[in-house]
């Protein structure tokens, strides 16, 4: 999850519409905290200096820092090689690949 530190996201904001925006993609739910907290949890996604954009009844700004996702990163593969017909399934070993799948 994303969590932004801010002002005006609302006081007893029970009845208010929130969003957050990360690029062009909406967080999947966003909690609102307090007046300067809100939290969101983030898609999976893939970018660099992407805008974050918290919206509370229609009235929305941009936060002054941009986010990043970070890139996938491949550590090794198994088996390193396989014939030219094919073979046996390759294992991509690594890490920010995104979220793991639901079982």
């Amino acid at each position: 999850s994303l969590v932004l530190f801010g002002s005006n996201f609302g006081s007893a904001c029970a009845g208010c519409a929130i969003s957050v925006h990360v690029g062009a993609s909406e967080c999947a739910s966003v909690q609102w905290t307090s007046a300067t907290k809100v939290a969101c949890l983030l898609l999976p996604g893939v970018g660099a200096g992407l805008t974050v954009m918290a919206s509370v009844d229609g009235s929305s700004n941009a936060a002054a820092q941009s986010f990043s996702y970070n890139a996938p990163r491949v550590t090794s593969l198994t088996p390193a090689s396989v014939s030219e017909h094919g073979g046996p399934l390759v294992t991509v070993n690594g890490y920010n690949f995104g979220m793991a799948a639901p079982p």
